[in-house]
């Protein structure tokens, strides 16, 4: 008789903490969830970059044919890596439909961070950041379904910190038919 008892306090208690939770965040309660900080240190090695680069080389393929390559400039580089800042997930308006998750890989020493979201409605669905022991970024991808009203679009951002990144774009029309956009950027620091 007592252990049903106290299994139905339990329960109480559960739910008010539960309804006290989202009543306190629909009342403008600071947010105190921190969400590692991509867009920042993301502007930080664009800029680094771009004051600091011997040579920024892009190539551009469609459905995996080079369809144009060359040097670029600084400002060039900024406005290709421009589209990695706008894919912040830490906004307020967006931030609350994240779910963060960690993995520790021991065979590779590398501790991957993903958000992930269920709402279809936002634009990024993904984003998995891979780290070194020492908590130094290998590598940072999003994945995002931009909206259309007449295509299916899926865009990867791969970025590896003072290496390269590439923005690879699929759409799919209403016709079924397809068309692979990818861009490439790779630069050299100085030593």
């Amino acid at each position: 008789m007592r252990y049903p008892f106290i299994a139905l306090i339990l329960l109480i208690a559960a739910a008010s903490c539960k309804n006290k939770s989202a009543t306190a965040n629909a009342a403008g309660e600071q947010d105190t969830i921190k969400f590692f900080p991509v867009s920042a240190l993301l502007k930080t090695e664009i800029d680094s970059t771009a004051k600091n680069a011997l040579a920024i080389f892009r190539t551009t393929e469609v459905d995996g044919v080079t369809k144009d390559s060359g040097l670029i400039n600084a400002d060039q580089f900024k406005q290709l890596s421009k589209p990695f800042l706008e894919q912040d997930i830490t906004t307020a308006e967006v931030k609350k439909y994240y779910q963060e998750s960690v993995f520790r890989d021991l065979t590779t020493n590398t501790t991957m961070v993903t958000y992930k979201t269920q709402n279809r409605d936002v634009p990024v669905q993904a984003v998995d950041i891979s780290m070194n022991d020492d908590n130094t970024v290998k590598r940072y991808d999003i994945t995002a379904y931009p909206a259309s009203k007449d295509s299916t679009i899926k865009v990867i951002y791969a970025w590896v910190p003072g290496i390269r990144f590439s923005i690879s774009r699929y759409a799919e029309g209403k016709d079924g038919k397809g068309i692979t956009q990818q861009t490439n950027v790779r630069w050299y620091k100085k030593p």
